[in-house]
């Protein structure tokens, strides 16, 4: 959602959130999706390429 919506994420988003998670995880997880979602711009700006392995 925040990619698609950035600065206009309305606030009862907000506020579900914090209905199950404290202030602490909040940011965590907003920082695990800011770090997964840089990883993954990064790894198509380099065009990388996943590898297929069998699976013995």
């Amino acid at each position: 959602m925040f990619l698609l919506q950035r600065e206009n994420v309305e606030e009862k988003f907000i506020n579900e959130l914090k209905d199950v998670f404290t202030d602490e995880e909040i940011s965590e997880l907003a920082a695990f999706i800011c770090f997964t979602s840089a990883q993954q711009f990064f790894g198509a700006l380099l065009d990388l390429k996943t590898e297929r392995r069998e699976v013995q």
